[in-house]
């Protein structure tokens, strides 16, 4: 599952950041331990199934979740009906637009200035979707295909343009 693979690769890279800073001879101050964390990655998942027993690779998820407290973060929403809805641990809906900014990054930062006047900048998110053609739609927009092949066939399913919340 590509979520699995790119979310071991930056907890790996991560973990090389910690023991780069760790091998250091000089003493840690403010300095460094803030420039490690500017480059840390983190991630956020938003995982949306109908029943918990759908829900792939949960053990790996929550133990990622548990062994990287301030670089893996995931959020589980369960759209199916039954006895799941008594469960806190879950949200509950096939995902909105307030779901996704209660458990994702914002794609901005707002600041407040000395002059009580707000600084809007942008941050490094990215946000993949992934599920059925009809979920990522509702998420990000429709899915297009590239042109065809050389060989005639037909090009990969691409993302068209963002239309999504």
């Amino acid at each position: 599952a590509p979520l699995v693979q790119i979310a071991e690769l930056i907890l790996d890279a991560n973990s090389r950041i910690d023991d780069v800073d760790d091998d250091d001879d000089h003493d840690h101050d403010e300095d460094v331990e803030e420039n490690a964390i500017k480059k840390r990655t983190t991630i956020h998942v938003l995982f949306i199934n109908r029943k918990k027993e759908d829900i792939l690779f949960k053990e790996q998820l929550d133990r990622w979740a548990e062994e990287y407290p301030n670089d893996f973060f995931v959020t589980y929403s369960l759209t199916g009906r039954g006895d799941t809805h008594s469960d806190s641990t879950y949200l509950h809906g096939r995902g909105s637009a307030q779901m996704a900014k209660d458990a994702l990054p914002s794609p901005i930062n707002i600041h407040a200035t000395d002059n009580h006047e707000n600084h809007i900048s942008t941050t490094n998110s990215m946000i993949f979707v992934c599920g059925t053609d009809g979920f990522v739609k509702s998420w990000g927009g429709p899915i297009r295909r590239a042109p065809p092949k050389a060989d005639g066939s037909k090009g990969p399913k691409i993302q068209g343009p963002l239309e999504g919340w």
